[in-house]
Parts: structure tokens; C-alpha cells; sequence
């Protein structure tokens, strides 16, 4: 899977899920961008595959905590 495809398929889920935590778009626009990027760049430490949804979830949590 190449990053457009990453994104396409699950930029509204990851940007709904960190408005959910945010309350605000602008902050959840920021939070689902960051978390598509650090995805991106740890895209080898996915072992499996089938399991992405739940890791970007995760990913973008742990952005959220860290602002």
C-alpha cells in the first residue's frame, strides 16, 4: 500500500476519531496529519497488516496525549 492509498482510505476515520479527542478542527486537522506522517515513517514496524486501522487509531491517540 502506498501512502495515497493510506490516506484515501483512512483520512476521514483517523481525522474524525482525533476530533472526537480534540473538540477542535483546526487541532484535529494538525493530530491526523502528524499521525499519517509518523505512520509513514514506521511503516515497518506494521507486522501485520490487516491490523492497520487499529495502529493509526493508536498512533493517533498517542499524538493527541503528546500535545
Amino acid at each position: 500500500m502506498n501512502f495515497e492509498q493510506l490516506f484515501s482510505k483512512y483520512s476521514s476515520y483517523i481525522y474524525n476519531y482525533a476530533l472526537k479527542l480534540s473538540c477542535d478542527p483546526s487541532v484535529a486537522e494538525d493530530i491526523s496529519q502528524e499521525t499519517f506522517l509518523k505512520a509513514w515513517k514506521n511503516k515497518d514496524q506494521l507486522k501485520n497488516e490487516e491490523a492497520i486501522k487499529c495502529w493509526l487509531r493508536k498512533i493517533c491517540l498517542n499524538t493527541f496525549l503528546m500535545k
